[in-house]
């Protein structure tokens, strides 16, 4: 495994597979060496082999709902809703229990607008003691898209009081989801009687406001979130909202403060910490132009987290800002096969660029407003910045050696 490990982080995807290979030829069954080459599958688009390997699986774990989300993952990058759907619905049933698979399968219905399949089994889950609260605010999300208003409200008025803390944030998104932010952060304010002395509901409409525009209002729920609780890792929640409705405001010295407030918090384990340790880095380096603090702070959660895209990202351009071109190639290569996000795209032509490699630049902006286009979002600043960089490199004629 170590050996495989070496040529992933060599970006050797061809080696790394061959090393998982080798593993599961002498032992079938050994489930990290079966993860790691459905991810090299998954990269390489091996959609044959990766789709003997989880019949396999399938086969040797019939119970584990991870495999069945790896297939309907597949199936969903193969533009096959309908198989991703079934993959999904076999997890389910093979995990009735399993809050993720039961969660991940209805969720996925009611993306898919499929609502007469999600009233069709919903009904199964509710008397879970666990899943009731948020499989109540499932079915009213659907009874909103079918016009039955009176029923949802119910359904929904019943989920928030019942929620528990690890489920309320369930209901409160599928609220997001039906209503809109604007209208589900109303509804949800005249239900704060329900919940009186509850911070976590607060602090949940608070980011709903902020990410709808509404930052004053987001301030005013996050700051009485933060006085309803005295426990550390519910504060590291609270201040990095605060952080990240202050920094939409401009007010860069606030997110700061309230950024360090999240990291200076004694809990459990730093990982919780890790979205306070990335947006601060990432505003030092974008923002205030502080690079060695940054670099200090992009490096802490790119410890903490080393799989995840948006920190790679952090790092990789903060490394580029610094000038250290060759580290942040790796960084933000890594951060790209993990999930082609449309910044680090743009970071990578950046570097491409500052490096005399105009080619590569120009394909890795012509990515990012591809990217873009397929979201749906080419009114992000990121399109334009990457027409920009297109239109510096248009006399190319061939690509560097």
């Amino acid at each position: 495994m170590q050996l495989g490990g070496v040529y992933e982080r060599m970006h050797d995807r061809a080696n790394a597979r061959i090393t998982y290979e080798n593993i599961l030829a002498r032992d079938p069954s050994y489930e990290p060496a079966i993860r790691r080459l459905m991810g090299i599958y998954f990269q390489l688009e091996s959609w044959t082999l990766l789709e003997g390997l989880l019949d396999n699986v399938h086969r040797r774990f019939p119970n584990k709902p991870l495999y069945y989300n790896i297939e309907a993952d597949m199936w969903r990058r193969r533009g096959n809703v309908d198989k991703s759907l079934a993959a999904l619905a076999a997890g389910a049933k093979a995990a009735p229990k399993d809050r993720g698979a039961v969660r991940g399968y209805l969720v996925a219905l009611v993306s898919a607008r499929h609502y007469g399949e999600v009233l069709g089994v919903v009904d199964q889950y509710m008397g879970h003691e666990d899943f009731g609260p948020w499989v109540k605010a499932i079915k009213a999300h659907v009874y909103v898209q079918q016009g039955k208003t009176a029923e949802a409200e119910v359904l929904f008025t019943e989920a928030v009081a019942e929620a528990t803390r690890d489920s309320l944030d369930d209901v409160i998104w599928q609220m997001r989801d039906a209503y809109g932010p604007a209208e589900a952060a109303s509804r949800l304010t005249d239900m704060f009687d329900l919940r009186p002395d509850d911070w976590q509901i607060r602090a949940l409409v608070g980011s709903m406001c902020s990410e709808g525009g509404r930052n004053q209002e987001a301030l005013e729920l996050l700051t009485e979130a933060s006085q309803l609780t005295d426990d550390p890792d519910d504060l590291v929640n609270v201040y990095t909202s605060l952080g990240v409705t202050y920094y939409l405001l401009g007010d860069f010295r606030q997110a700061e403060a309230d950024y360090l407030r999240a990291i200076a918090q004694d809990v459990g384990t730093a990982v919780a910490k890790v979205v306070a340790f990335n947006n601060l880095a990432y505003m030092y380096a974008d923002n205030l132009d502080e690079l060695e603090k940054a670099e200090e702070y992009a490096r802490q959660a790119a410890e903490l987290a080393p799989n995840d895209a948006n920190v790679l990202d952090t790092y990789g351009w903060t490394l580029a800002r610094l000038k250290r071109y060759d580290e942040a190639v790796r960084y933000l290569n890594r951060s790209v096969s993990l999930s082609p996000l449309p910044a680090a795209l743009y970071h990578l032509g950046y570097v491409f660029e500052q490096t005399g490699q105009p080619y590569r630049a120009k394909q890795r902006y012509q990515d990012v407003q591809a990217k873009l286009i397929e979201e749906h979002d080419t009114d992000n600043q990121l399109y334009a910045q990457a027409q920009a960089g297109i239109d510096r490199l248009t006399d190319l004629e061939a690509p560097e050696d």
